[in-house]
């Protein structure tokens, strides 16, 4: 029963909305945006790939080593959460938003590593796009409390993802995360057709 409770989360959150679908945001309490990254495909998708990513770390490497690349999204959000306050991104950065899961996907399905600079590169990029949208659907109404709780959320998100990739058997890891990578470059070209 335990086994199944993390993966059905994880469906449960990955069908919570659409790219588009992000309701609630005349209300700027902490909840709202604790809730903002499960209310789009596109953001649930991105998190959990950058967790499932940060999951598949070397041997040697240290538990620390799973906090890198969700660290390096949290913080790029946050700039993005800054710029997209300030004006400097509007509504059409939903679709950079989308577009950022295929080369996401691409690497994932490529088996590039979580420490490769290709990864250190595009995983900070994604995340200015996806706080960016964020800021910018926030502009004029954000508190402190919003950006926390959206910021909170996302982290939430990527220690799902790497609870996820832990929890798979070695052996079937690499292969279930590719299998992942070439679902997230799927779902980006449907975002964006």
């Amino acid at each position: 029963m335990k086994s199944i409770r993390l993966p059905a989360l994880i469906l449960a959150l990955a069908f919570a909305g659409m790219a588009q679908a992000h309701p609630g945001h005349g209300d700027t309490r902490f909840f709202t945006g604790l809730l903002h990254p499960v209310t789009g495909l596109d953001h649930v998708l991105a998190m959990l790939a950058v967790g499932l990513w940060a999951g598949l770390r070397d041997r040697a490497a240290t538990a620390a080593s799973a906090l890198v690349l969700p660290g390096l999204f949290v913080a790029s959000a946050a700039l993005g959460t800054a710029l997209g306050l300030a004006g400097l991104f509007n509504a059409s950065i939903e679709t950079a938003v989308a577009a950022s899961l295929l080369p996401m996907g691409i690497a994932l399905l490529c088996g590039v590593r979580s420490h490769h600079l290709v990864t250190l590169t595009l995983v900070p990029l994604c995340g200015v796009f996806h706080g960016g949208a964020h800021g910018a659907e926030l502009a004029g109404l954000a508190g402190a409390g919003a950006i926390t709780g959206f910021l909170l959320g996302t982290a939430l998100l990527h220690a799902a993802g790497v609870a996820v990739a832990l929890a798979l058997p070695s052996t079937r890891r690499r292969l279930a995360i590719a299998g992942y990578g070439g679902g997230l470059a799927a779902a980006s070209l449907w975002l964006l057709a």
